[in-house]
């Protein structure tokens, strides 16, 4: 084999290489890109669920509850801090959904060094929210109320929205 074949032969096989390389980088053939595209996409009629965050806060003298709610069509998980003045507090986290006007979450948290969840109620009202009151019992490892149509919300404490900074 002559030098000059030997040299061709190995120009070929560069170039074929480089032309390999070149169109590997050049991104998907379009056979790829329609199922990326695709496999990225909603279904057309599909809903796209939005979420929205919103903040509520309760004052009494030196007492607050701030609430934090992340809603996504009627399903909630957030934040619910209980700031109390010369009495421990409690911070945990609430998950659940509206019924109606009425949100119904458990609220998972730590208190005076024990782990603790209970069914809270909260009436919209409004911009408002109002916590409401009853009876409730344990419900495995929950205190859920004993009769949710019992719930008070007269006596409620209003939570108001405010800023989520």
């Amino acid at each position: 084999m002559s030098v000059q074949h030997h040299w061709g032969l190995l120009a070929t096989i560069f170039s074929a290489a480089a032309l390999l390389a070149g169109s590997s980088c050049q991104g998907p053939t379009s056979s790829e890109k329609a199922n990326t595209i695709q496999g990225d996409t909603i279904p057309q009629g599909a809903t796209v669920q939005e979420s929205t965050t919103s903040c509520y806060l309760h004052t009494h003298e030196r007492d607050s509850v701030r609430l934090s709610i992340n809603l996504v069509s009627d399903s909630v998980s957030g934040t619910l801090h209980f700031k109390n003045y010369q009495i421990d507090g409690s911070q945990g986290t609430v998950t659940g959904r509206f019924h109606g006007d009425t949100l119904l979450v458990v609220y998972d948290f730590h208190a005076e060094g024990s782990h603790n969840r209970t069914e809270e109620a909260f009436l919209k009202q409004g911009v408002d929210l109002i916590r409401g009151f009853g009876d409730r019992e344990p419900d495995g490892n929950t205190y859920r109320f004993t009769d949710r149509g019992a719930i008070d919300f007269e006596a409620g404490q209003i939570f108001q929205p405010v800023s989520c900074d």
